[in-house]
């Protein structure tokens, strides 16, 4: 009897998430547990490591196994975490409000880590750049500034779990300076509208969270893109020419072309699925009939362990 590979996962998984979110909907002591356990989801990462390994020994079926059961875990853990973790990560429109601002004289680095809460980043004209920050907790973030650099990380790191009291900052970057951009949002939510910005390269990283980014006039050289239980939205730019690897565990990622940018993405999917709308296969990559032709160019790498990618779906990009 041949066994296939896929439907077993697909059945671990579906059986383990299922099972998760019928007991922690059901019952909100172990609700809160449940959400406490999603900060495991590392664990997932590793078991879908060891079942790569494993794919061509004797141990194979058992890796995928257990792969698929703790990726089927974290993830109804985090169907059923969801609604805490929103509420509990939702800024009070009480909570005060302070502003710091300052210059940047030439190329320089922004890092923004927040943990639980909300990040918005835009952008203004010329090359002072402005920070609004709420928060509950005493003290408020770690703001490291200088003519150069800024830095931005919530007061408690993520490693000590899910946290009661949320962040909310708001960032407006200088579209007159090139800027090294990386922001990391874990059990939170990331907007970044950076139309006009001027980035050398731009690092996202989220974990348990959302992020949306819109780059539709933004210049950007280098795109870094991490997705762990999470979901994200890409909307590409539509100048110049971007190289970028995007990654996604245990989550969905959209990506949206603008008219005129010829894209072409390589890369693998396990455990998973994809969807390139508008493109077509050219060797081992999917790329834009135009591609070849086009003026203003996106080469991309994507990788997705246990998760989605949608390449322009249907009914838009929202």
């Amino acid at each position: 009897m041949t066994i296939h590979r896929t439907a077993l996962f697909v059945g671990a998984f579906l059986a383990a998430a299922g099972t998760v979110m019928l007991v922690g909907l059901g019952d909100a002591t172990a609700s809160g547990a449940i959400g406490q356990a999603v900060r495991l989801w590392p664990v997932a990462l590793i078991a879908l490591g060891v079942a790569l390994l494993l794919r061509r020994s004797q141990a194979a079926l058992v890796g995928i196994v257990a792969a698929a059961t703790l990726t089927g875990i974290v993830a109804g853990g985090a169907a059923v975490a969801a609604p805490r973790i929103g509420s509990f990560c939702s800024a009070d429109e009480a909570a005060a409000t302070e502003t710091r601002r300052g210059t940047f004289d030439g190329p320089s680095t922004v890092d923004l880590a927040i943990d639980c809460g909300d990040v918005v980043v835009t952008t203004i004209d010329g090359v002072e750049w402005r920070l609004d920050t709420r928060t509950l907790r005493t003290g408020g973030p770690t703001v490291t500034e200088q003519s150069d650099r800024l830095v931005v990380r919530s007061a408690n790191g993520w490693h000590g779990g899910p946290l009661l009291d949320p962040d909310d900052w708001r960032l407006a970057l200088p579209t007159g300076v090139l800027v090294d951009l990386a922001v990391e949002v874990n059990a939170g939510v990331g907007r970044l509208d950076l139309a006009g910005a001027r980035l050398g390269a731009l690092t996202v990283d989220v974990s348990a969270g959302e992020a949306a980014l819109d780059l539709g006039s933004a210049s950007v050289d280098r795109l870094d893109l991490a997705v762990h239980a999470g979901s994200a939205t890409v909307l590409l730019p539509d100048r110049g020419t971007l190289t970028g690897n995007l990654e996604v565990s245990a989550g969905s990622l959209t990506i949206c072309v603008p008219d005129g940018l010829g894209v072409r993405i390589h890369g693998d999917v396990e455990f998973g699925d994809a969807t390139f709308n508008g493109l077509i296969r050219a060797d081992e990559a999917w790329e834009s009939p135009t591609f070849s032709t086009a003026r203003h160019r996106a080469e991309l790498t994507i990788s997705a362990r246990a998760g989605s990618v949608v390449v322009d779906p249907a009914g838009g990009c929202q």
